[in-house]
């Protein structure tokens, strides 16, 4: 039940004020409960897909800012361009989070932020034979995490942005580029003439103490192999969820059976995205409960 039911109303209006009022009465159908909601335009066109706990709610509140004046009003532009308000009711938030990641990515709606199906993912990781020394790792959405064979820090979408954010350390910790091999050079590097740099380049301060100071930073970034050597049933109040290899694989208002596991795994095409890695990720470390088992 990964996707549930697309329930659409079709708006009937001849101009903005009939058109307000077609939206206002397609909103009273929405359930105010967990799930997906969607605005298209003319021809199906997808303008904006959220989630919310409370869709109904949700939903008058993008009516409401569509008429305000300044940013707020700038951001609902696609509510005066709806044509069809549609939704899927979810089993969890969970489900909902990683359903409208899906969406979003399936159909690239206009007014949702950029948000693509990555083939390729980077990471930072430490040379084997210079244990101070850093590299940019790839690996593609076949791979995902579990295939890195040693620790990796980060998942950036492109080597440009893994480099962005391992110099803004760098400025932040006073670390050196140089000894950890992002910049070329001997001797005391450019960076600790202008107090950029502790000087672990320059012996200043030891590469330890540098190496110190760079782990408090990537020890929380550091990418998290599937934990289980098998799937993952895991209950969010009443509702069981099948996670394994950081993917979403079913939800099921009831427990399921082991067959009902296994054909959810077996029929669901394995790829590693970094969004629902972090939204699963996120939901067993601040909501692991004794409500969780295994399959054998």
């Amino acid at each position: 039940m990964l996707y549930p039911e697309l329930n659409t109303r079709s708006l009937s209006f001849t101009d903005a004020k009939s058109q307000e009022q077609a939206i206002t009465n397609a909103i009273k159908d929405v359930p105010n409960t967990v799930g997906v909601y969607y605005f298209y335009g003319d021809g199906m066109e997808p303008l904006y897909i959220g989630k919310s706990i409370r869709m109904r709610q949700r939903l008058t509140e993008h009516l409401k800012a569509s008429k305000q004046t300044g940013e707020l009003g700038r951001q609902q532009k696609f509510v005066p361009q709806t044509c069809v308000l549609a939704w899927r009711e979810c089993l969890s938030e969970t489900h909902a989070l990683v359903l409208e990641n899906r969406e979003i990515k399936s159909v690239f709606p206009l007014f949702n932020r950029a948000q693509r199906r990555l083939k390729k993912f980077y990471s930072w990781q430490f040379f084997s034979d210079k244990a101070e020394q850093l590299e940019l790792h790839s690996f593609d959405q076949k791979q995902g995490v579990d295939k890195l064979l040693k620790p990796s820090y980060g998942l950036y979408k492109n080597a440009r942005s893994a480099k962005e954010s391992i110099r803004s350390i760098a400025d932040h910790e006073k670390l050196c580029l140089q000894v950890l091999g992002i910049d070329k050079g001997k001797g005391k590097c450019f960076r600790a003439q202008i107090n950029k740099c502790a000087g672990a380049c320059a012996g200043s301060e030891s590469v330890d103490e540098m190496l110190n100071r760079l782990m408090d930073v990537l020890m929380p970034m550091t990418l998290e192999a599937w934990p289980f050597s098998e799937p993952l049933l895991w209950a969010e109040k009443e509702v069981w969820h099948v996670f394994y290899q950081w993917q979403l694989h079913g939800v099921f208002p009831r427990k399921p059976d082991q067959a009902q596991i296994k054909h959810a795994i077996s029929t669901d095409q394995y790829v590693f995205d970094k969004d629902e890695y972090r939204i699963i990720r996120r939901a067993l470390k601040m909501a692991y409960t004794p409500e969780a088992e295994f399959l054998d």
